[in-house]
C-alpha cells in the first residue's frame, strides 16, 4: 500500500510533463509569425479564444517567437515584450471550426503592412486603436476585433456579428450593409491598452454617434463677397479654403478633380479658367459618407494673361556630399490579356528618359535598371534587389509608365504589369505594395514618378509645393519621399505630354542642382496647356514613408 501511495503522488508531476509536452513547436522551421488581429486579455496565461473586449490587448501584427501548441491551447512568446501568453481554445464557442484554422488565424506569416494592405488610412487608424466605426470593412473589423465566435455568428457572411465584452455578459452586435460596411456598431465599455514599452497608448472603445450633417466649407481665396464675382486676369486659379466636419473629412473635389487636403481640413486647387464667367463648383465628403457643396463664378477678364512661372534657380554655391543614384525605370506597352488595349508610347519614353539620366546627369549605367514589359513578378524582384543594394547615403529614381487602375470600392489604385488580367487583380500591383517597398528601401531620397491613368491616387492626402525652396544643401540633408503623377484620378493619354516635357525640361536644364520641386513647376503649366484632355499633374509627398521635407536634387553632370 505505502508502494502504490508513492507511486501516485508522482501522477499530477506526471501530467504536468506530458502536458508540456504535447505543446509541439509550430514555427520549427523559423518562418517569422505575427498577430492576425487584436487580442484582448486580462491575464496573460489564460486568454479565451472569445477575445472578449476587455483589459489590455496585443496589438495585430505584433510579432512572436517559440510558438507551442497542443490540447486546444497556444502559447507564445511575444517578441517586442520578451513575455509568453497563452491563448485557451474553447469549441463549444466555435462550433465547425478546428483548431488547426483557428491557431491559423490567430498567427499569421503577416506583418501589420501586410495584413492591412489595401485598406483606408481610417480604417488602419481604427485597428491601431482597437475600435470599430461605421464605414469599415468586414476585413479591417476581422483584423480590429478578430473573428466573431460562430456559435452566435455561424459565419462571416452573415450581416451581423456578435463579440462580447465579458464572458457572463451580452453580445454586443456589429452591424453591415449589403456591401459589407459597418452602418452600426455598438459602444465595447472599459479602456484597452496597446501593448508596447516604447509607445503606450490607451484609448477607450467607442461607436461614434451616427452623424447626417455634411461639412461646412469655407472659402478663402477668392474672397467671396455677395453680389460681387471675383474677377482674375490668369488662365489658372489656386483655390484655396477650408472643410470641416466632426468625423473628419475624406476628399474635397474642386470641378470634380481631387483638391489636395491637409489634416486640418485646409484644401488648395488649381482650375483652369476660360477667358469669361467659370464655374466653380467645391464638393467635400466625409468619413460618414455626407456630402457639401459650395459653388461660385470666377471672371477671367481677357485684357491680359499672366501664366504661372517656374521657380528662380538656386544661385548659391552648394557642395553636396552625395551617395549612388539608382533608377528603376518600368514601362509597359504589351499586354498579354487581349482585352487590356497595348499602347504605343512607354518604351520609347522611358528609354529616352533612361538615356538623359545617364548622359546628362549623375547615374551611372549599372545603377540604372529599365524593364521593358515586365511581369509581376520581376517588378517585384528588382524592387527587392533595391532593397539590399540601396544604402541610406543613396537615392532612388523610380518610374513607371503604364496602364493604371482605379478601384473606387475598395479605394485603391494598382499599376498593370504585362501578365496582368483584365478579370482576376492577382497580377496587379497595388499602390500600397508600391508604398511599402518605398518605405522598406532605406534610401535617403526618394522620388516616385507615375505616368499612368489614375496615378494620382498613390497621393490620397496631398501637401502642396512651397512658394520658394529652401538651400539644396537643406534640401538634400532631409530625407525625403517625393511623388509626382501626370495626372489625378483620371484617365489620361497614351501620348504622354507628361513624360514628354519631364524629359525636355531635364534635356534643357543647365543648372547644376535641380530638386524635384523645381523640376515639376518648370513643366506644369505645359502639360496643362498642351494635353488634349486638360490633365493636371500632381506633386506632393508619400504619407507615412520617412519624408522629412527634404527633396531629390537632380546633380548635373560637368
Amino acid at each position: 500500500m505505502n508502494r502504490l501511495f508513492r507511486y501516485i503522488q508522482f501522477i499530477p508531476f506526471l501530467l504536468i510533463g506530458l502536458y508540456f509536452i504535447s505543446l509541439a513547436p509550430l514555427n520549427a522551421q523559423d518562418q517569422k509569425l505575427y498577430l492576425g488581429y487584436n487580442l484582448w486579455f486580462n491575464n496573460p496565461r489564460e486568454i479565451l479564444s472569445l477575445n472578449n473586449k476587455e483589459g489590455k490587448y496585443l496589438p495585430a501584427g505584433l510579432e512572436v517567437d517559440q510558438v507551442r501548441h497542443g490540447r486546444n491551447k497556444i502559447q507564445f512568446r511575444a517578441v517586442k515584450l520578451d513575455q509568453k501568453f497563452l491563448v485557451i481554445f474553447f469549441p463549444k464557442y466555435h462550433r465547425g471550426v478546428r483548431f488547426n484554422d483557428f491557431k491559423d488565424e490567430l498567427l499569421q506569416p503577416k506583418n501589420f503592412q501586410q495584413l492591412t494592405a489595401g485598406l483606408t488610412q481610417s480604417e488602419i487608424d481604427n485597428i491601431l486603436a482597437g475600435t470599430i466605426s461605421t464605414g469599415m470593412s468586414k476585413r479591417a473589423v476581422l483584423i480590429a476585433y478578430g473573428p466573431p465566435p460562430q456559435h452566435k455568428t455561424r459565419n462571416t457572411a452573415e450581416n451581423t456579428w456578435y463579440y462580447w465584452i465579458k464572458k457572463s455578459g451580452r453580445p454586443i452586435d456589429v452591424k453591415f450593409d449589403a456591401s459589407g460596411l459597418v452602418t452600426e456598431a455598438e459602444a465595447a465599455e472599459g479602456t484597452v491598452a496597446v501593448i508596447d514599452k516604447n509607445k503606450p497608448v490607451k484609448t477607450t472603445l467607442t461607436s461614434p454617434a451616427i452623424d447626417n450633417a455634411p461639412p461646412v466649407i469655407v472659402v478663402t481665396d477668392p474672397p467671396l463677397n455677395r453680389g460681387m464675382k471675383p474677377k482674375h486676369n490668369d488662365k489658372t486659379y489656386i483655390i484655396k479654403g477650408t472643410a470641416g466636419d466632426p468625423s473628419g473629412v475624406f476628399e474635397v473635389l474642386v470641378n470634380g478633380n481631387e483638391a489636395n487636403l491637409k489634416a486640418g481640413g485646409d484644401f488648395w486647387a488649381e482650375v483652369l479658367l476660360a477667358v469669361g464667367e467659370n464655374n466653380i463648383t467645391i464638393t467635400a465628403t466625409d468619413t460618414k459618407k455626407n456630402t457639401a457643396r459650395k459653388s461660385f463664378v470666377i471672371v477671367r477678364e481677357a485684357d491680359a494673361s499672366m501664366p504661372i512661372t517656374a521657380q528662380p534657380a538656386i544661385q548659391m554655391p552648394v557642395s553636396i556630399e552625395h551617395g549612388k543614384y539608382y533608377a528603376l525605370i518600368i514601362a509597359v506597352q504589351d499586354y498579354a490579356d487581349r482585352s487590356i488595349n497595348d499602347l504605343d508610347q512607354p518604351v520609347q519614353d522611358a528609354t529616352n528618359l533612361r538615356n538623359i539620366l545617364i548622359s546628362d546627369y549623375t547615374f551611372e549605367p549599372q545603377d540604372v535598371i529599365l524593364l521593358t514589359n515586365p511581369d509581376r513578378t520581376t517588378i517585384m524582384r528588382n524592387f527587392e534587389d533595391l532593397s539590399r543594394r540601396v544604402t541610406t547615403n543613396d537615392n532612388l529614381f523610380i518610374f513607371y509608365a503604364g496602364h493604371g487602375y482605379w478601384d473606387e470600392k475598395f479605394q485603391q489604385g494598382y499599376w498593370l504589369p504585362s501578365d496582368a488580367t483584365k478579370s482576376h487583380r492577382t497580377q496587379w500591383i497595388s499602390n500600397s505594395t508600391v508604398v511599402d517597398y518605398i518605405r522598406g528601401i532605406q534610401s535617403n531620397h526618394t522620388l516616385l514618378v507615375t505616368d499612368a491613368c489614375f496615378s494620382g491616387g498613390i497621393f490620397k492626402t496631398r501637401n502642396a509645393f512651397s512658394d520658394v525652396p529652401p538651400a539644396v544643401n537643406e534640401l538634400y540633408k532631409l530625407p525625403s519621399r517625393k511623388a509626382m503623377t501626370s495626372g489625378t484620378l483620371k484617365e489620361v493619354p497614351d501620348r504622354s505630354v507628361f513624360v514628354e516635357y519631364l524629359s525636355k525640361r531635364l534635356q534643357d536644364n543647365s543648372d547644376k542642382y535641380l530638386s524635384s520641386e523645381q523640376l515639376f513647376v518648370s513643366f506644369r503649366t505645359a502639360v496643362i496647356n498642351n494635353s488634349p484632355i486638360q490633365q493636371i499633374p500632381q506633386f506632393g509627398e508619400i504619407r507615412q514613408c520617412g519624408d522629412e521635407g527634404g527633396d531629390f536634387i537632380f546633380v548635373k553632370r560637368k
